[in-house]
């Protein structure tokens, strides 16, 4: 059952996608979560959504961002669209619905704020498709002002029960008898052919019509309680699809990134599959879209690459002649959009024929895979036993044993107990996949034009990215299924990498290089970093949002490149990074890269003030660097030459807090999280404004996002502040004071920015929400004081260990001082390294 209802969930996504702001962004958030096949029964089931949602929505963009440029900017555009909305024409597109449920808000209701609130809401779920963290499901799930809409539509209705889930229930449906407009979207589409639902790709009116017959018949049924509200508040069918409507007059990008991304879904999911005959040396190729086989009058084969002796003809036959043996080639699928004559490109990947001599052919066997779409070949033959095997064998069984200590604990344990244990079972988790990652790639690398780099053998390759997307999926079933860690906490925490090793370099350049086969390969085995490894210095690369050809390169620069500049103890060498994909060098990251740095001559430095820093021409900037062993790990977003360094930045103005706060000062001043307010002067009682804690956050985890902006009108492109409060403002951390105003220079309370700290670490480390709020607050006897929107971060704090309070107080409404925030940094830090 679970499998036909998947089937339906996937078909109907490929309409979903063209309707892409029918509901204003939700289609497209709710993009293949396959909230049927989940099994989801109860509202503590939905946070699991989130990572599959997430899964999917990236398989997606890697899809778009392999495809046509014209069809990602697209896309951009779109995003662009739904960011530059302001709340009123939010909720004047959204006026039929708006109208009606405005009637009867109670008078005890503030209306400004579920105003505000609500077209917050709105804009959280438009933008929805394009988030990269899952920040947007979970703040539409659990974030006070949009509790606080559903709070109002619930009085004004007089509703008993209605809660932020019943929204969701409404869109995707509860798992059981609740289908949700998607579920009733699906039983429409699921019924139809490939031929029938390419026709209401082409006509809008016809889609349209599917979804708002399927809004009304969730609209028409009790077992809904927003469809009682709602109906209760007046709101009609008619109503809804006015919205829609006017949504698709407002955004003129709605039908082409539609368009795009029902040609990602398309790449993301169809499969590759074959016939084979001759003994292997021919292959007859199609392709299937969720169980249904593509026309294969609509595509168009072709040879993008390989071997010589392949052959690919248009109609999908692939051959090799009779005198070979076997034969590998890269090979994409096309076909022309009617709507714009384009051709566009539906599937690339490998493809291998390998000779049967006993003629074991002719069974179904596929090639190659579609950044993220699946295959059923490995394109191996027979293979000596490989060493890998033991060395997977041996980290899953390290990884087991583990689980068996941690598991009976876990039985018995509660509350914050509970969460360090599955924190404990992740980490283990992930120590397996760095055990597995490393390949030791030394003997296959050679000098060609003065860059050391393997040549690698794809074929084995293929097989060890099999290897290590098996061994990941037994891992990650193991924290889901057994310890029950959220797949959120998987998703953000665990990092599954390859890095090839080209040992100690004989050049000062060193280099690897994948073709795209490999990179969707190991995209499609769950990889998620592909990495390079040169004396000892690493670069990882982020597949999220690349399926091109991809090549790493380090060079290891003269000492003289950092010496010449700071008087600096440098602690490490000096390497410049640089990565191209495509043939074209990116130097910004959506996504950050990772660098690890081993230290030189470290032994007698002080390994807190142990400084990444970024050298651009003649000058230094002060990147953080987490320091793990002997290495120093640091996370970047830009690219460029990078060091490690002891800095050390002093004040003469620390001595009244340098029991309790000099030495915190010291180090996230020294690392550049923050800054004096003179050269020599940090002014530690004095108040910090948001716009300075914004930024000492984002610095101190790493959350820049290159290229980020926002439309606040006190916020100018030139500010210090302002890719700060961008990026912030992205991720969620914070917010402005209304749509319009950030308000920089303003104070924070000390609930505030404690709130603010406990958002950046579930961001940054995948924490999950306090579970036993009224016990890590009843230490504080001023608890009651605390505003209820930021009980749950100070709970997460205090269960943590980041805040003490003061004479049994917390002391939430005090406006926050520099030292205060320094060492609520400062320890924010030392929790993520444990």
């Amino acid at each position: 059952m679970k499998g036909k209802l998947k089937k339906k969930v996937a078909v109907s996504a490929l309409s979903l996608t063209v309707a892409a702001s029918s509901f204003g962004g939700v289609p497209l958030s709710v993009l293949g979560i396959p909230s049927l096949d989940a099994g989801v029964a109860n509202a503590a089931d939905i946070p699991a959504l989130k990572s599959q949602t997430l899964e999917r929505l990236n398989k997606i963009r890697a899809a778009l961002l392999a495809g046509d440029p014209v069809d990602v900017q697209d896309v951009r555009n779109l995003k662009s669209e739904i960011a530059a909305l302001r709340g009123t024409e939010i909720l004047e597109l959204f006026r039929p619905v708006w109208d009606k449920i405005t009637d009867d808000v109670p008078e005890t209701a503030d209306r400004l704020k579920f105003r505000e609130n609500a077209a917050s809401l709105f804009r959280t779920i438009m933008a929805l498709p394009y988030d990269t963290t899952g920040a947007n499901l979970e703040e539409v799930r659990t974030h006070d002002d949009y509790k606080y809409v559903v709070k109002v539509l619930r009085e004004s209705a007089r509703s008993e029960s209605l809660s932020v889930d019943d929204v969701i229930f409404f869109l995707i449906g509860d798992g059981g008898s609740l289908k949700g407009v998607q579920g009733t979207i699906i039983d429409t589409l699921s019924q139809k052919s490939i031929e029938e639902l390419v026709g209401l790709l082409l006509d809008r009116s016809k889609l349209n019509d599917v979804i708002f017959e399927s809004i009304k018949k969730v609209l028409d049924d009790n077992q809904y309680e927003l469809s009682k509200v709602l109906t209760t508040l007046g709101v009609t069918p008619k109503d809804i699809n006015d919205s829609i409507i006017n949504t698709q007059i407002k955004l003129k990008y709605d039908v082409p990134a539609g368009s795009a991304l029902a040609i990602a879904l398309f790449r993301a999911e169809s499969v590759l599959k074959a016939v084979e005959s001759d003994s292997g040396r021919t292959k007859t190729l199609k392709l299937e879209f969720f169980g249904k086989e593509v026309p294969p009058v609509i595509l168009k084969w072709s040879k993008v690459s390989g071997g010589s002796n392949v052959t690919v003809k248009d109609d999908g036959i692939v051959t090799i002649p009779s005198t070979d043996t076997t034969g590998t080639a890269e090979i994409k699928a096309t076909f022309t959009d009617p709507r714009t004559d384009a051709v566009k490109t539906v599937f690339q990947g490998p493809v291998t024929l390998t000779f049967k001599s006993d003629n074991t052919g002719g069974g179904n066997n596929g090639g190659g895979n579609n950044g993220g779409g699946s295959s059923s070949e490995s394109g191996l033959g027979t293979q000596e036993e490989d060493p890998f095997d033991k060395v997977v064998a041996a980290a899953l069984a390290e990884f087991r044993a583990t689980i068996a200590v941690i598991k009976p604990k876990l039985a018995t344990a509660t509350g914050d107990q509970k969460e360090l244990l599955i924190r404990d079972a992740v980490k283990a988790g992930q120590k397996a996949y760095d055990t597995i990652a490393p390949y030791d790639v030394s003997k296959l690398a050679k000098v060609t034009d003065s860059v050391y780099a393997p040549v690698l053998d794809t074929v084995y390759l293929t097989s060890r990215l099999g290897k290590i997307g098996n061994a990941s999926k037994i891992i990650k079933g193991v924290l889901t299924e057994e310890i029950k860690a959220s797949k959120f906490m998987t998703g953000t925490y665990l990092k599954v990498p390859i890095v090839f090793d080209v040992g100690t370099a004989t050049t000062a350049k060193s280099a690897v290089e994948l073709p795209a086969a490999i990179v969707q390969t190991a995209k499609a085995n769950g990889l998620t970093f592909v990495g390079a490894k040169s004396s000892g210095t690493s670069l990882l690369l982020p597949l999220s949002r690349f399926s091109g050809p991809v090549k790493l390169q380090l060079t290891k620069l003269d000492n003289k490149t950092v010496t010449s500049l700071t008087y600096d103890a440098l602690a490490s060498d000096v390497y410049d990074f640089e990565i191209t994909v495509g043939g074209n060098k990116v130097t910004t990251f959506t996504d950050p890269v990772i660098l690890n740095l081993p230290l030189v001559n470290a032994s007698k430095l002080n390994k807190e003030l142990l400084t990444v820093i970024k050298i651009d021409g003649t000058t230094i900037d002060y990147q953080i660097g987490f320091v793990k062993g002997e290495f120093v790990i640091e996370s970047r977003d830009t690219l460029s030459s990078y060091a490690v360094v002891e800095h050390k930045v002093t004040f003469t103005d620390l001595a009244p807090v340098q029991a309790w706060a000099g030495n915190p000062i010291t180090v996230i001043a020294s690392k550049g999280i923050a800054s004096g307010r003179t050269a020599d002067k940090f002014v530690p009682k004095g108040i910090v404004t948001r716009a300075e804690f914004t930024k000492m956050l984002v610095r101190a985890f790493n959350l820049e996002v290159a290229g980020a902006t926002e439309k606040f009108v006190d916020v100018n492109s030139t500010d210090w502040f302002a890719p700060y409060v961008a990026a912030a403002v992205k991720h969620g951390i914070t917010y402005g004071r209304d749509f319009t105003h950030f308000e920089p220079k303003a104070t924070i309370t000390r609930a505030e920015m404690v709130t603010m700290m406990t958002r950046a670490l579930k961001l940054a480390g995948g924490y999950e929400n306090a579970t036993d709020i009224a016990g890590a607050l009843k230490g504080f006897k001023d608890a009651k004081s605390i505003s209820s929107a930021l009980q749950g971060g100070v709970a997460f704090a205090s269960s943590h260990g980041l805040v003490m309070g003061s004479g049994g107080k917390f002391y939430p409404n005090a406006n926050a001082t520099r030292a205060e925030a320094a060492v609520l940094i400062y320890r924010g830090l030392d929790l993520l390294k444990k």
